[in-house]
């Protein structure tokens, strides 16, 4: 069996004016509760073997900071966009070592999410969700965890 992370990124900066969607921080507050979230999988031995991210900049930092608690290598994964496409994702799925971790925004998480386990979550800045997959993708045991923020 396979786990399969996925996070929304961390509490974002609100829009400055002239200020791109891509390209809003976290704030203070959402570096400190990713740090946190990091170091409790972290230390509850939660490994993954890759950190998949959206080029944005909120997604960038929050993936930059749970690669470096659960030491793995961080890569952008252009279709991990808002308006990404599901079928997309679980198509790279296939071909993606796991356990990973995918950091993503509303509303893929939600969707991905739904896709895998037939469950909404509704996920709030930071919150992760672990699924339990087989080697065909299906979820095994829908949702086996769900930390939030």
């Amino acid at each position: 069996m396979n786990h399969l992370y996925i996070m929304r990124h961390g509490l974002a900066a609100a829009p400055r004016q002239s200020e791109l969607d891509e390209q809003r921080p976290l704030t203070d507050e959402g570096r400190a509760r990713v740090a946190a979230r990091a170091a409790m999988l972290a230390e509850a031995h939660e490994t993954v073997k890759s950190v998949f991210h959206s080029p944005y900049t909120r997604t960038t930092q929050t993936a930059s900071i749970m690669a470096e608690k659960l030491s793995a290598p961080c890569e952008v994964m252009h279709g991990l966009i808002p308006d990404g496409s599901v079928d997309e994702i679980i198509t790279a799925l296939l071909d993606m070592e796991l356990p990973a971790l995918l950091v993503s925004h509303l509303p893929l998480v939600d969707d991905l999410c739904y896709a895998l386990t037939g469950r909404q979550v509704g996920f709030q800045p930071g919150t992760i969700v672990k699924i339990q997959l087989n080697n065909a993708l299906a979820a095994t045991n829908p949702v086996v965890s769900i930390h939030r923020s």
